[in-house]
């Protein structure tokens, strides 16, 4: 009796009452948060998300509390408003026991960290830091790729190539230090970063 009569509120909630009732989306998502979580621990966010876009469009319920969005608008309308929080999912990003931009569910240290970072990513920077970008980036991955190419190696890993290359480029645009992570051993770092997502995987 009692699960019946829970059962029985969460459909009235999510379909008379809820701000999302008018959403489509599955209805399992709609019913429950574990089938996100399911999405999320399988690896098939992308996937899933194609798929449901393609049903039911732009938007639709991911969750019993959420929306995914896909159209660029939107999107650019949630990121540029201090209306739209994070998910507290983003919680497992806060390391230190310090908040980050990239943790932070707090409007007003996400408006200060935008304004000290904003510079940064301006069109005239950006333009600037273009020639280290390719330098680092896919020139070096070509370089890497011919070298295994000439040694007679087919297999490129390309996962670890755009791991290793995207720490490189970050690396010599924050601490204007060049890793070299092609021209030397890269088991160790690619073991770190092997580390790292997944004690990130473990926090969530």
């Amino acid at each position: 009796m009692f699960f019946t009569a829970l059962a029985s509120y969460h459909l009235y909630y999510h379909f008379y009452v809820s701000p999302l009732r008018n959403i489509p989306g599955p209805l399992i998502a709609r019913l429950t948060k574990r089938y996100y979580e399911f999405v999320v621990a399988a690896g098939q966010m992308a996937p899933d998300a194609c798929r449901n876009s393609r049903q039911y469009g732009d938007i639709y319920v991911c969750q019993p509390s959420g929306v995914s969005i896909s159209n660029p608008a939107d999107i650019r309308a949630v990121l540029s408003s201090p209306h739209f929080l994070k998910n507290d999912y983003y919680r497992i990003l806060r390391f230190t026991g310090i908040d980050s931009i990239m943790s932070t569910r707090d409007p007003a240290m996400v408006s200060k960290k935008r304004r000290m970072l904003g510079p940064y990513f301006s069109s005239s920077y950006v333009v600037r830091m273009e020639p280290l970008i390719l330098e680092h980036g896919i020139n070096a991955i070509k370089s890497n790729w011919d070298t295994l190419i000439g040694n007679n190696k087919r297999e490129v890993n390309y996962c670890s190539t755009f791991s290793l290359c995207t720490l490189n480029i970050v690396s010599r645009l924050i601490y204007g230090q060049e890793i070299q992570l092609f021209t030397t051993s890269t088991a160790d770092t690619l073991n770190w970063m092997n580390s790292s997502t997944n004690y990130i995987s473990v926090r969530a």
